[in-house]
């Protein structure tokens, strides 16, 4: 063997190494539970998910006093209304617009 193939060979072996380490670690991170992107209470007030999602308050009030599809899903305890983190996490990454206009 020349230097040339040793030099390849060595090279060989350690982008290997490389390539399976980070492969290791890639697949424990999809084998790892993902942690919600919004973190806290399971029912979340309309000052919380507008923090959170940078919508205004007043845009949250709109879309339920309007019943418009855009805003996310809310439930009320009599006059109370909070929104449950799991649906503001999947309204957040819904790839489509519900709003319900041509």
């Amino acid at each position: 063997m020349n230097t040339t193939d040793l030099i390849t060979a060595a090279i060989t072996a350690a982008v290997r190494e490389a390539v399976r380490e980070e492969v290791s670690q890639l697949v424990d991170q999809l084998k790892a539970p993902n942690p919600s992107p919004v973190d806290g209470p399971e029912f979340l007030s309309t000052l919380q998910v507008a923090e959170i999602t940078g919508i205004n308050e007043n845009t949250l009030r709109r879309w339920r006093s309007d019943d418009d599809p855009a805003g996310p899903p809310y439930v009320r305890f009599g006059r109370a209304v909070r929104y449950r983190r799991s649906d503001i996490d999947q309204w957040a990454n819904s790839p489509f617009s519900t709003r319900g206009r041509p």
